[in-house]
């Protein structure tokens, strides 16, 4: 296995940060998911989380120039 360039930098890609996202989405799903039956039932919950993996994948293939560049900073 070999590692991407300044593996250490990946949390400035976005296909990183919406993997997070999910993660965290799936660890509070028990929790949170009760809380918001109102806005959202627990049919379309799977299609949510799956969507965003679908999500995660796009945004992998995208073009992210400088993301991983230690020289490069990101402007807010």
């Amino acid at each position: 296995m070999k590692l991407i360039d300044n593996w250490h930098r990946c949390w400035r890609l976005t296909s990183v940060q919406a993997a997070v996202v999910l993660a965290l989405l799936s660890l509070i799903q028990a929790e949170v998911l009760p809380l918001f039956q109102f806005a959202i039932s627990p049919r379309v919950w799977p299609w949510l989380t799956g969507c965003l993996g679908l999500v995660i994948v796009i945004l992998r293939v995208i073009a992210q120039p400088g993301a991983l560049d230690p020289r490069e900073r990101r402007r807010s």
